[in-house]
């Protein structure tokens, strides 16, 4: 019954620290904050990015009547999430 008792104790000691390792670290990880520049250089966010590919969406849907056409010429958006 001893040794049952013993296991048992491990057993949960081995999943709490299994658990405390696994979890370490994860609040500490900071976000990635992705930005690319203009063929200009200036740089542009990921917000950025986003509002000017509405503003062109709105622009091809309004038969070229409202929103802007984007010129992203020469920028670099390497890793810039494109969906």
């Amino acid at each position: 019954m001893q040794h049952l008792i013993r296991l048992v104790s491990l057993l949960l000691a081995a999943i709490f620290l299994i658990h405390i390792l696994s979890t370490s670290g994860q609040g500490e990880q900071k976000k990635v904050v992705w930005k690319g520049r203009r063929a200009d250089r200036t740089t542009i966010t990921a917000e950025d990015l986003s509002k000017i590919l509405e503003e062109h969406k709105r622009w091809i849907e309004t038969d070229r009547k409202q929103g802007q056409p984007c010129d992203l010429s020469g920028a670099i958006l390497s890793g810039a999430n494109l969906r």
